[in-house]
């Protein structure tokens, strides 16, 4: 069982908490990110164009949808990893 939980000097449990605190990071990152864009769609100068707004819309929009494809995809991950633990 310990041969399991570490390997040399590294314990595995701590690189997979460090690898969640990363992904997590980023996926906060992405929504901040694709929030921004879209607020400032929003709330932007008056002088902007239309095609202007709607293009900030529409990155933020998609940026938010990768973010939630990718929170999707690890709460996947994680629940799979955490059943075979059983």
């Amino acid at each position: 069982m310990s041969a399991l939980l570490y390997n040399g000097d590294k314990d595995i449990s701590h690189e997979r908490e460090s690898r969640c605190i990363n992904m997590l990071f980023v996926i906060l990152v992405l929504y901040v990110t694709g929030i921004a864009f879209i607020l400032l769609s929003v709330f932007g100068s008056k002088t902007e164009g239309l095609s202007t707004k709607h293009t900030l819309y529409t990155i933020g929009s998609a940026i938010i949808t990768i973010a939630i494809f990718i929170s999707i995809g690890y709460a996947i991950q994680y629940l799979t990893a955490a059943l075979y633990g059983l």
